[in-house]
This record gives structure tokens, sequence and C-alpha cells, in this order.
């Protein structure tokens, strides 16, 4: 379908087929498209502002400069998708599949992940600040430069990520799993990383002043 520039806000569009579309631009605030399947569908500077995508496929579907904030994700199935430069401000994405999705450059502050699968993710040059990541599947994301001040990884399972140069100040990290991560001249001050597994993980050059490691795994870690 071509949909550039429409006014869906409000729209009910729940269960419906829309695969391949050119949607650039639309307007889909407020708009209920639960379980709506746009696998590889053009949605570049769309504004989705509080609507409701429970559920939705958007499997290899771009959506650079979009507006998402308020939006609710859970359980979607958004592989492969294209989220750079979006705003994802208090973006609900609990339980979906993101997995190798590129959200470089987003601004995602309050943003909830828990029990996401972020696989292979990148959130390089991210503001993530204040985000929830609980239990999230984090294997081999990338998130250098991001600012994820004072958000909460904990639970999570973040081995082979690189998050080089990056803010984790006040993060939370309890439990999380950074066996052989790469986290060089990251911001860390404050960081709350009670029974982490760090085993492996490369320190070099961070600033993990009034860290607490209480606990935690540093076998094998390097943080000279």
């Amino acid at each position: 379908a071509r949909l550039p520039g429409c006014d869906l806000s409000a729209s009910n569009l729940s269960g419906a087929t829309m695969r391949r579309s050119e949607a650039r631009d639309i307007n889909a605030n407020g708009a209920v498209m639960d379980g709506v399947d746009m696998e590889e569908s053009r949605l570049d500077g769309a504004s989705l502002r509080g609507a409701s995508l429970v559920g939705a496929n958007l499997t290899g579907a771009v959506l650079t400069g979009a507006d998402l904030s308020g939006a609710d994700l859970k359980k979607g199935t958004l592989v492969r998708v294209d989220f750079s430069k979006s705003r994802l401000c208090s973006t609900g994405f609990v339980e979906a599949n993101l997995m190798n999705s590129t959200l470089k450059a987003v601004q995602a502050p309050a943003a909830d992940f828990s029990l996401a699968n972020l696989t292979g993710v990148n959130l390089t040059d991210a503001g993530v600040q204040k985000a929830i990541f609980r239990s999230a599947e984090m294997t081999h994301a990338e998130l250098s430069n991001a600012d994820c001040a004072e958000s909460d990884f904990s639970y999570s399972r973040m081995s082979y990520v690189t998050a080089e140069g990056s803010n984790l100040t006040k993060c939370f990290f309890v439990g999380t799993t950074l066996t052989d991560a790469r986290m060089k001249k990251c911001r860390m001050g404050g960081a709350d990383m009670r029974d982490a597994v760090v085993a492996g993980c490369s320190l070099l050059g961070s600033d993990l002043s009034g860290a607490n490691l209480q606990n935690a795994d540093l076998s094998r870690a390097i943080v000279t």
C-alpha cells in the first residue's frame, strides 16, 4: 500500500496486513495497531506517538527519524528494524524481539526494554538515560558512546557487549552477566554491580569511582 503522509491518527488497524507499505511521514498518533503486519515497510519520519503496536510484526521495517514516544510495542517482532535517530521516549518494548536491529543515535529516555531480545542490537550514540533493560538478552550488543546514565541493566545477559566510551554513571548491573564485555573508557561512577559476573571483561581506563562491586566475579577482568 502507498500511504505517505496519510493521517491515521486514532485509527483502528488491529490485525491489518500491510507488508512492504510505503508509509513515510504518516500520522498514526494514538492509533490501535495491535498485531499489525508491516514487515519491510517504509515508515521513515512517521509519527506514532502513543500508538499501541502490541504484538506487531515490523521485521525489516525502516523507521528512521520516526517518533514513537509513549508507544507500546510489547511482544512485537522487530527483527532487523532500523530505528536510527528516532524518538523513543518512554516507549515500551517489553518482551519484544529486536534482534539485530539498529537504534543508532535514538533518543529513548525512560524506554522499557525489560525481558526483550536485544541480541546484536546497535545502540551506538544513543540517549537511553533512565531506561529499563532488566532481564534482557543483550549478547553482542553495541553501546559505544551511548548515554545510559541511571539505566537499569539488572539480571541482563550482556556477554560480549561493546560499550566503549559510554556514560554508565549510576547504572544498575545487579546480577548482570558481562562476561568478556568490552567497556573501555566508560564513566561508571556510582554503578551498582553487586553479584555481577564481570569475568574476562575489559574495563581499561573506565572510572568506577564509588561503584559497588560486592560479591561480583571479576576473574580474568582487566581493570588497570
